[in-house]
């Protein structure tokens, strides 16, 4: 969704947190909306070894497992009053 690339250099001056999340907030996985997870982190980013970074995502503690943390990108999961998009809005024509 909001997820970038960016040399690591960036990081340093700024590090951008994923938008419309707080810490401590519930979210709910996005594939079948069963599992719910509360956000640790909204700043985190996955480094690679060619010095570049890619992120913001959150890091998730799951509700049912307390040692279970996923570093997930915006789109695994939703927020409260957010909804799946079911089918395709893309016409036919």
């Amino acid at each position: 969704m909001n997820e970038r690339t960016v040399h690591i250099s960036a990081l340093q001056r700024q590090r951008p947190s994923v938008p419309g999340l707080e810490i401590g907030q519930i979210v709910t996985e996005a594939t079948y909306g069963r599992r719910r997870f509360r956000v640790l982190a909204t700043d985190e980013w996955v480094i690679y070894s060619d010095d570049t970074a890619t992120g913001p995502f959150a890091c998730l503690q799951a509700m049912d497992d307390r040692t279970v943390t996923v570093i997930w990108p915006r789109a695994w999961y939703l927020t409260p009053g957010q909804q799946l998009d079911l089918f395709s809005m893309e016409s036919s024509r």
